[in-house]
């Protein structure tokens, strides 16, 4: 027939339809995610494959904050593929970790910390069911009673923290490290350790806190860089097995303590504590005994961080001796020196509660805090925050921007958050409700234990202050030994300083007949 040659069939047409669409599909999908690209928060350029991640140094924070001054509030970084968001102001963190925590509660998920730790251990539970409930019997336990019944063991610990600084002054880190292991274990399982040795509960933890946190550190493991490496058979992956081994001792720990408190529960000894909570109302809670015992474990693990604010604490008391001055004049003008301050004196002491607040925020224990994962697309100021991103709240920038804490951010200065006219606390920064910093976190993921954290700080600063004058070392020619203020050192919970020394001497004559006695009046010779 005339023309058949240049005839196209159905087929034919249906073909280079299909082309037609698919490249109008490639070339929509291109445009789009280009515009995503350009919408992206400002950030460094990276390498190929490896984007940012040899960057960012030993210590990312000040990587992050220099960073602020050339692309700020929000940066976007490549991590290996992994998209990164730092969000480095007090505003910004706010909007998006505060006010969007529905969609910025997540955690990343990192797999071999959470093979090593079942998936319960509740700082690197994601936003599901299993955080919600650990949650919930946190908040309800500690507004019940148990905190406030365990003030009598904050007052027990600073008693002891005070004496054993005094009588063994080189060994002061251990001992406030100590004392904060005390009282949290008091806390959480209604029994707490020797003050002058570890006892093999405690040591089990801290071993347990330093391995899973070294695990979660960048680059420990290639699986986090290529996820695929998860299905490489046990017998070829020494990662898989270490991590098998490592969650089946802990878990047997943490269940054996556990088990040792309903023992104690048994027997009719009803003091009161986390895990007798969760043993009385698990299932009010609809914790399995699992979740419950490891529920119990990060409480621990998080409250005992603490210690980390006392060791700051101790730099601060000696490179600004006013504070210390101040502090003392407070003490003895509340309290005096005839009697052993009480819990009850620390809410008559406005600027030891400012002292807490100072030492938390001038040197935060996690300057970085524990990364967030966007569960959905977040739209901010004209920005693309894609799903999947990790959020990375910059504390130690927030706590040193002048806009919110004043020329002087960079400097130890308890005075900041007390009223001139009253001498009473003041509010802190907009943001930071009741804490006046934001060591302890944001919106849904916030610290449950703040306050009994705040709580034992002031008591056991106050003690010591009390007891002592807190001085650097000299050498022998008199001179001051310099202390590394800007050094520390990253335990991966907790950033603490490089070890300095300390002379610790008795503000008056009677103090150590005076902390003796009361040692023995509270039974502390007995255990």
């Amino acid at each position: 027939m005339p023309g058949q040659g240049h005839s196209i069939s159905v087929g034919s047409r249906l073909i280079i339809l299909s082309i037609v669409l698919l490249g109008a599909g490639l070339l929509v999908s291109y445009v789009h995610n280009q515009w995503k690209r350009r919408k992206l928060p400002p950030g460094p350029p990276g390498l190929p494959v490896l984007g940012n991640a040899l960057q960012l140094g030993e210590f990312p924070w000040h990587k992050f904050t220099a960073w602020k001054e050339k692309y700020g509030p929000l940066i976007y970084l490549d991590g290996a593929g992994q998209p990164i968001v730092v969000i480095n102001t007090l505003e910004v963190a706010v909007d998006l970790l505060d006010r969007k925590a529905g969609v910025t509660s997540d955690r990343p998920h990192i797999i071999v910390p959470d093979m090593m730790t079942g998936g319960l251990f509740t700082p690197f539970v994601g936003h599901n069911d299993i955080w919600r409930r650990m949650r919930k019997a946190t908040q309800e336990s500690l507004r019940t009673g148990t905190a406030q019944f365990n003030k009598a063991a904050q007052h027990k610990d600073g008693v002891q923290l005070a004496l054993s600084m005094l009588t063994d002054p080189s060994h002061w880190y251990a001992h406030c490290r100590q004392a904060v292991a005390s009282t949290i274990m008091q806390v959480t399982y209604g029994k707490s350790p020797p003050m002058w040795k570890y006892t093999e509960n405690v040591a089990k933890f801290h071993e347990f806190v330093d391995g899973v946190t070294r695990a979660a550190m960048p680059g420990a493991h290639y699986v986090e860089i290529a996820p695929w490496l998860r299905y490489v058979p046990s017998q070829f992956a020494p990662w898989k097995r270490m991590a098998g081994a490592f969650f089946a001792k802990h878990s047997k720990s943490f269940r054996d303590i556990y088990e040792d408190t309903r023992t104690t529960l048994d027997t009719g000894d009803q003091s009161l504590s986390l895990v007798r909570d969760f043993i009385q109302d698990g299932a009010k809670y609809g914790l399995s005994q699992e979740e419950a015992y490891w529920l119990a474990a990060a409480a621990f693990a998080g409250g005992q961080a603490a210690y980390g604010v006392l060791a700051w604490w101790m730099m601060a008391m000696i490179l600004f001796p006013e504070t210390q001055r101040r502090a003392h004049e407070e003490i003895d003008r509340i309290i005096g020196r005839g009697r052993i301050p009480s819990i009850q004196d620390c809410e008559n002491l406005p600027y030891m509660q400012a002292m807490v607040k100072e030492s938390i925020r001038w040197r935060p224990i996690d300057p970085i805090g524990l990364p967030r994962r966007a569960s959905e697309e977040v739209h901010y100021q004209g920005y693309v925050i894609p799903k999947g991103t990790t959020m990375i709240a910059n504390v130690w920038a927030m706590h040193r921007d002048a806009r919110s804490y004043g020329p002087d951010a960079h400097l130890f200065n308890p005075a900041r958050f007390i009223d001139d006219e009253t001498g009473k606390l003041k509010p802190g920064p907009a943001g930071t409700k009741e804490e006046s910093h934001v060591t302890f976190g944001f919106g849904r993921r916030i610290c449950p234990g703040r306050h009994v954290a705040v709580s034992m700080l002031v008591m056991q600063m106050t003690l010591v202050l009390w007891a002592m004058k807190i001085e650097g070392l000299r050498d022998g020619k008199g001179e001051h030994v310099p202390i590394d203020v800007d050094g520390c050192i990253d335990d991966g919970l907790v950033v603490r300083p490089i070890p300095f020394g300390v002379k610790l001497t008795p503000r008056f004559p009677e103090v150590l007949a005076m902390l003796e006695k009361e040692y023995i009046a509270l039974g502390l010779n007995d255990e």
